[in-house]
């Protein structure tokens, strides 16, 4: 699954050069590969569980992964303290309106 410098470990770093390009990277990847996270869990999620299908099964869980990640990295921004944090208002949204949407589409 698609691991995120921007973990707990970095994102919370207490250096702020880290968080910073945390940020940064999370942002990254959002940007190009949020459609596709949403996209997949949403078709994966409308396919009858009955229908076997192990390769759709393991990218709807790589997806959810992500998508959990990205949940965690965002409750993580929201309690973060320090000038890192203040520059990532766009970050912030971006965010949001990603989960938001997943969550809707996925549900």
């Amino acid at each position: 699954p698609l691991r995120t410098p921007s973990d707990e470990l970095l994102v919370t770093s207490k250096y702020e050069d880290f968080v910073a390009t945390a940020l940064e990277f999370t942002e990254l990847l959002l940007m190009e590969f949020g459609s596709l996270i949403s996209e997949t869990r949403e078709i994966c999620s409308k396919i009858p569980e009955r229908q076997l299908d192990p390769a759709r099964e393991q990218r709807f869980s790589k997806c959810n992964t992500c998508f959990n990640n990205f949940k965690e990295i965002h409750q993580l921004i929201l309690a973060g303290q320090g000038q890192p944090y203040r520059n990532c208002s766009k970050l912030t949204s971006s965010l949001k309106a990603f989960l938001q949407r997943s969550e809707r589409l996925a549900a």
